[in-house]
């Protein structure tokens, strides 16, 4: 699949989002994105070359509407599988994700052992979405 980058062009509700991408950008129906903004550099601390910036992502959302230039996405409802969740509103006839979704349900990950003075933090971004935030789609 294609990788399709594009921006957060309005906000209609704090339970959707509409994207400067559609149709005829190759975006599909319950395609997922994720809305991040750029952090830091990543520099490789062997040959200095910068490999990328780090996503930081704010939420993942996915297209319940589709028109020519542009999508309608919304996030995932809290704490459910989103490809099952789906699968069921197909099988009865509906399309889209519930309205009033509240994004994902955050995990509990086991702390990595980190050799002291190796962590270097993000550089404090919000996580508030805004109109102008990169988006950009991501395989399942």
């Amino acid at each position: 699949m294609a990788e399709i980058i594009g921006r957060i062009v309005r906000i209609p509700s704090d339970h959707e989002v509409v994207i400067n991408k559609g149709l005829s950008d190759g975006v599909k129906y319950d395609m997922e994105f994720v809305i991040y903004e750029e952090g830091d550099p990543v520099i490789d601390p062997e040959t200095r070359e910068v490999l990328d910036r780090i996503e930081i992502v704010k939420n993942r959302v996915y297209v319940t509407h589709l028109q020519s230039r542009i999508c309608i996405a919304e996030p995932a409802p809290a704490g459910l599988d989103i490809s099952q969740t789906l699968a069921r509103a197909h099988r009865r006839g509906e399309h889209g994700i519930p309205l009033g979704s509240t994004g994902t349900k955050p995990g509990i990950h086991p702390k990595l052992r980190i050799v002291d003075g190796q962590i270097q933090p993000h550089r404090n971004v919000s996580d508030e979405i805004k109109v102008g935030d990169r988006v950009r789609n991501i395989e399942r």
